[in-house]
C-alpha cells in the first residue's frame, strides 16, 4: 500500500514538472515569433566565402557577373579577361579555367572563380595579370598538358558525356596543335575540309589523337593502320599518304 501512495506521489510531482516546462517552451515559441533574427540582405548563398580576405575578389567577381545570376557568363568572361589584357581567343583562359576547376566552357561560379584566384595568392587585377605567366606554366610539362587536354573534353560537354561537338574540338586543335608539329598543322587541315561532315567526336579520338601527335612523325612511316587507332585517325592517315608520295 504504501508503495502504490509513492507512486501516485511521484507522478503528481512529474506532471506538475512537465507542465511547467511546456509553459517555458511556449513562451519561447511565442518571443521567437514576435522577434525573429534579422536577416542581413547582404548575405548571398555562398556567404561562407565572405570574410576579409576575400572581399577584394567577391567585388571583382561582382564586377562581371550576369545581374539574374550569380555567374560570370559568355559576355562577363570576355570582358573579364579583356581587362587582363587578354585575347579572348588565348588558350591560356581555358588553362585557367582547368586551374580553377570550373566545370562549365562559357560559366565562372563565384566559389571557382574565389577559389580559384586564392589558390595562386590573387586579390587584385594587377596581380591577375601578373600571374598569366604562371598559368601558362602549369601546363608546360607533357603530364600535366595532357591532363589539361582530356579536360576539356568535359569542359566541352559540360556534364560526364562520351562526345563533344566537331566546332569545339576543331576550336581546341587549332588553339594547342596548330604550332606544335607538322602532323598536327595537317590534322587541323583534313578536320576543317571534313567537319560538316562529323557531328561530333567521342572520348576515345579526343585521348588518342593526342598520343597520335606524340608518337608518330612527319611522314607517318612506322603508322600501322591495324593498330588500336579510331577511324579518323586512319581515314587522316590515308588522306595523307595519299596526299604526300
Amino acid at each position: 500500500m504504501k508503495t502504490n501512495q509513492k507512486f501516485k506521489s511521484n507522478s503528481k510531482i512529474n506532471l506538475q514538472e512537465f507542465q511547467k516546462r511546456n509553459f517555458q517552451i511556449q513562451e519561447l515559441i511565442e518571443d521567437f515569433s514576435q522577434n525573429p533574427p534579422r536577416k542581413d540582405p547582404k548575405i548571398i548563398p555562398t556567404e561562407r566565402l565572405l570574410n576579409e580576405s576575400n572581399k577584394n575578389l567577391i567585388e571583382i567577381f561582382g564586377k562581371y557577373r550576369d545581374l539574374k545570376k550569380n555567374l560570370i557568363l559568355k559576355d562577363g568572361i570576355k570582358k573579364f579577361f579583356l581587362d587582363l589584357l587578354v585575347d579572348p581567343s588565348d588558350i591560356v583562359i581555358y588553362i585557367i579555367f582547368w586551374n580553377f576547376k570550373a566545370r562549365k566552357v562559357n560559366e565562372l561560379t563565384q566559389m571557382e572563380f574565389v577559389n580559384g584566384w586564392n589558390s595562386f595568392s590573387c586579390q587584385t587585377l594587377e596581380e591577375m595579370k601578373n600571374a598569366i605567366p604562371k598559368f601558362r606554366e602549369s601546363v608546360s610539362a607533357i603530364d600535366d598538358f595532357k591532363k589539361f587536354y582530356l579536360y576539356l573534353f568535359s569542359l566541352g560537354s559540360g556534364e560526364p558525356k562520351k562526345v563533344i561537338e566537331i566546332d569545339f574540338a576543331f576550336e581546341i586543335w587549332q588553339k594547342i596543335f596548330s604550332e606544335t608539329s607538322e602532323i598536327a598543322r595537317n590534322w587541323i587541315k583534313f578536320i576543317d575540309k571534313i567537319k560538316d561532315q562529323i557531328k561530333s567526336i567521342t572520348y576515345d579520338t579526343w585521348e588518342l589523337t593526342f598520343d597520335f601527335f606524340q608518337e608518330f612523325d612527319s611522314n607517318l612511316n612506322n603508322y600501322d593502320p591495324l593498330s588500336y587507332w579510331p577511324v579518323l585517325i586512319d581515314d587522316f592517315v590515308e588522306n595523307f599518304k595519299k596526299n604526300h608520295v
